[in-house]
């Protein structure tokens, strides 16, 4: 079909006059999207006119738009394949198709092409050596234009940095920059919703950003992409909310596939979290976090002693690993006992924030804190014996299966190890040191040997966590490529809670012992566990406590009424009770020996028992080697004189 000229004048629109300074001319962002987000058919060619393409000619009268390119071709041409006839310019109808003469291309419907009528020749426009300057678009990302390529090509895209095969754009000045059609027309603002499994966790506008520089992403401390989880091309483009600190590739944005976002432009609806497990399979299933900073003693208390506390005990127990009989307590009127006996005279303390001063109210077989009862202590107590325990770490099971690294190894319960230095062993699940009963596949140490503590040794197969909602995380054996979401730290535990599905994994130290909520002194609400930067929050994160810049990608504490946040190393020395795991294990800190019990050794080489200690927090110096006793370390102690040693000396003394 011929194309005819418009019936009324045309008038040439500039949609961008700021170019290429648009990105920093518009103040008010909302007016620049609104122009970016300019769409009209073209009358002529049928495509779409659009902010890139800058200029276009529209009609006063009529909602007719075009092209610039198409507005002013020549509705007549001589070329020079064709020299007999002139041709005029036509356009394919759609049911229509031609052949070029020139490149030998089928073209169809609303294609533009000049036709000779009498020879029945056809030339594409792409072969017609029209001054194609009109084809440029004008891309706020490069400064300068960009001019289409006519045929279909494998290339990089600068853009996304992935493989394309399709229509791409290239720079008219430097000719090694391409970008692949589909990013160079990419929304400037998107509204998505990240999707794991139907689970919504942002709802807010992302913005498109056409680099992430090296120094910016260190700023935000090194993010990673919010689907995928890897990290950002400083010369890539991403989407992203400055406020939410919420960063995504830009093919993930705009990508629908399980596990990753669903783009939805501009529209605010919200889909309902599904389950992948139904509750009548795990009728013991544990939902973590726990409400409070009482989680230490929840894992062990929700196996072996139920929410209620309503199962019948022993009120005198004999118990095989300890040499007196032990006594119940557990009625209102020995609590003025609980307080004033050895065993639990710590407990009215435990405000002070140095869990040392709390070791001696803990259970002999968890190491974890006696704060309520019932409970059991030994008889002998008025006589200095503090072996006490949690009414459920009685129940402890005498046998228990660990999938390690060496295969299933089956484990015994056994007292605190007595072929051990003072009975220290390391856990080789959580890799902290701990004196309690221990879990092991031999009964004296060999470099072979696998020894757990209890809470290590009974950790469920199965939980959930909050912070991967509706999901069940499995206990896993740990491979290099994981790392815990809550701390960001790959440290190699032996183990990890895990969403195969969903590459989401979480240490078991911190799926099980990281409170929802805690409560310290400098705020007088309840602290939440976020983790996520908090929406809607201006500027960078700092811990009260410690007043440093902290990492809001990983797990933090955050109070919404103050607008404090603390982050969690500092937590650990503000809780309210003594602590087994640490986020950083090979850390030489506080938290390596939280689960150590101050216990009372007799030797050969000192006429005075010796009671274990961590070192002093000022400068002191061990007496048989001369060494300075490190902050935190392990030490033995003599209470009736001056004697101290590092814990590495205590054989000279046998």
């Amino acid at each position: 079909m011929e194309v005819l000229p418009h019936a009324h004048p045309l008038k040439l629109i500039d949609l961008n006059p700021e170019y290429p300074h648009d990105e920093v001319v518009y103040d008010d962002e909302e007016e620049l999207i609104m122009k970016q987000d300019f769409r009209c058919p073209c009358g002529r060619c049928g495509q779409e006119i659009n902010f890139y393409h800058r200029y276009y000619y529209t009609c006063d009268q009529c909602d007719y738009s075009l092209h610039k390119l198409c507005a002013e071709l020549p509705t007549t041409l001589k070329h020079e394949y064709h020299h007999d006839h002139t041709l005029i310019l036509c356009q394919l109808l759609e049911t229509e198709w031609c052949l070029c003469q020139v490149c030998k291309r089928k073209h169809l419907y609303q294609y533009l092409y000049y036709h000779c009528a009498q020879c029945d020749v056809a030339i594409g426009l792409g072969c017609t050596k029209i001054n194609v300057q009109n084809l440029m678009i004008y891309h706020p990302s490069h400064g300068h234009p960009l001019m289409p390529i006519y045929r279909k090509i494998k290339a990089n895209c600068d853009a996304c940095g992935t493989e394309q095969v399709g229509n791409f754009y290239q720079c008219t000045t430097c000719s090694n920059f391409f970008a692949h059609s589909d990013c160079v027309f990419l929304r400037k603002k998107l509204l998505i919703q990240h999707f794991r499994k139907d689970n919504s966790f942002h709802t807010h506008p992302i913005t498109l950003a056409y680099s992430f520089p090296r120094d910016d992403q260190k700023a935000k401390f090194h993010p990673r992409c919010k689907v995928c989880d890897l990290q950002f091309d400083e010369n890539l483009w991403i989407y992203k909310c400055e406020k939410c600190r919420y960063y995504v590739h830009t093919d993930c944005a705009t990508t629908s596939k399980e596990g990753s976002l669903v783009s939805v432009l501009f529209n605010e609806g919200t889909s309902k979290p599904l389950k992948n497990y139904k509750d009548d399979d795990y009728p013991d299933l544990l939902h973590l976090p726990f409400l409070d900073q009482t989680s230490q003693t929840k894992v062990l208390k929700h196996l072996f002693y139920g929410e209620s506390g309503s199962r019948a005990f022993e009120t005198n127990l004999t118990h095989p690993f300890h040499q007196h009989p032990l006594t119940l307590v557990g009625t209102p009127c020995c609590n003025n006992d609980i307080t004033t006996t050895p065993t639990s005279s710590r407990i009215i303390t435990s405000s002070s924030h140095d869990s040392m001063k709390m070791v001696q109210v803990l259970c002999d077989a968890c190491i974890r804190p006696i704060t309520n009862m019932p409970f059991y202590k030994c008889t002998a107590s008025d006589e200095g014996c503090n072996f006490v325990l949690h009414v459920w770490c009685t129940r402890l099971p005498t046998e228990v299966k660990m999938d390690t690294r060496r295969g299933i190894r089956t484990l015994k319960l056994l007292p605190a190890i007595p072929f051990a230095t003072l009975g220290l062993f390391r856990s080789l699940c959580c890799m902290s040191i701990c004196n309690g009963f221990v879990y092991s596949d031999e009964d004296k140490y060999s470099r072979r040997s696998y020894e757990a503590d209890v809470s290590c040794g009974v950790t469920p197969e199965f939980i959930t966590h909050k912070s991967h909602p509706n999901h069940l995380l499995r206990k896993l054996k740990s491979s290099i490529e994981m790392y815990c979401r809550l701390c960001l730290s790959d440290a190699k535990t032996q183990l990890f809670y895990g969403c195969e599905n969903c590459k989401f994994y979480l240490h078991p130290m911190c799926a099980l012992f990281w409170p929802d909520t805690i409560r310290h002194k400098y705020d007088k609400h309840p602290m939440t566990l976020r983790y996520f930067p908090v929406e809607n929050y201006n500027g960078d994160y700092f811990c009260e406590v410690c007043e440093e810049e902290f990492n809001p990608n990983a797990a933090f504490y955050h109070c919404d009424q103050c607008v404090q946040s603390i982050h969690r190393p500092c937590v650990e020395f503000i809780f309210q009770e003594a602590r087994t795991w640490a986020p950083f294990l090979f850390d030489r800190g506080v938290d390596q020996f939280e689960s150590v019990k101050s216990r009372i050794f007799t030797f050969k080489g000192h006429p005075h028992p010796l009671s274990v200690f961590r070192g002093p927090d000022s400068d002191g110096d061990c007496t048989l080697c001369g060494s300075k006793l490190q902050d935190y370390w392990i030490i033995l102690k003599c209470l009736q004189c001056k004697f101290e040693i590092d814990k590495m000396c205590c054989r000279k003394i046998e």
